[in-house]
């Protein structure tokens, strides 16, 4: 696998958390000041301090679903 390889499967990954982010519905997700994975104060219109916790609360969500947790 390149560099070229490399780039192309992170663009496709950054892209994906982009959809899945902007595919959260506002009323089950509310704006409410605080980081909604590590409870972080952001920034008003922010649920997520960082790219890395929007990530892992969505593991944690893919994860709850797959074990029937989540409808």
């Amino acid at each position: 696998m390149d560099i070229i390889d490399q780039a192309q499967q992170r663009e496709e990954l950054e892209r994906e958390l982009a959809i899945r982010q902007h595919s959260c519905h506002e009323s089950a997700m509310p704006v409410v000041g605080a980081c909604h994975y590590c409870s972080a104060t952001v920034p008003a219109g922010y649920r997520f301090c960082d790219h890395d916790c929007l990530t892992d609360w969505q593991k944690e969500q893919d994860a709850r679903k797959r074990a029937g947790w989540l409808a």
